[in-house]
């Protein structure tokens, strides 16, 4: 089954600036919980921009539908795979591990 894609680049790049909370949220869970040295994978991803609070630090991937968001992620550095979310994914069966996040957020806060 094939979703359907009901977005465009331009409209998710007008949202950013409505979405800065998000962005910083993002930022502060990155150094208050000190996540580095890990494996970051965002479903839906857009153009990566979330994606990129955590690169530098972590092997990130995102996995986006919207062939010209994958494109704008790309040429921003970040390794984005094209994909229909709604489809099993093309990925590595232990690529990433299946945790709720929750978890993995106290799992790093253990660890610091």
């Amino acid at each position: 089954m094939s979703s359907t894609i009901n977005y465009s680049l331009e409209r998710l790049l007008e949202e950013d600036g409505g979405r800065q909370h998000i962005l910083a949220e993002l930022t502060r869970i990155q150094r208050d919980y000190r996540i580095a040295g890990g494996k970051v994978i965002e479903l839906g991803c857009g153009h990566g921009r979330n994606l990129a609070v955590f690169q530098g630090a972590n092997e990130v991937s995102g996995v986006e539908g919207l062939a010209s968001a994958v494109e704008h992620a790309r040429s921003r550095g970040l390794n984005v795979l094209q994909a229909d979310l709604a489809a099993p994914l093309p990925l590595p069966t232990a690529a990433f591990a299946a945790a709720d996040g929750r978890v993995r957020l106290r799992d790093a806060a253990r660890r610091a």
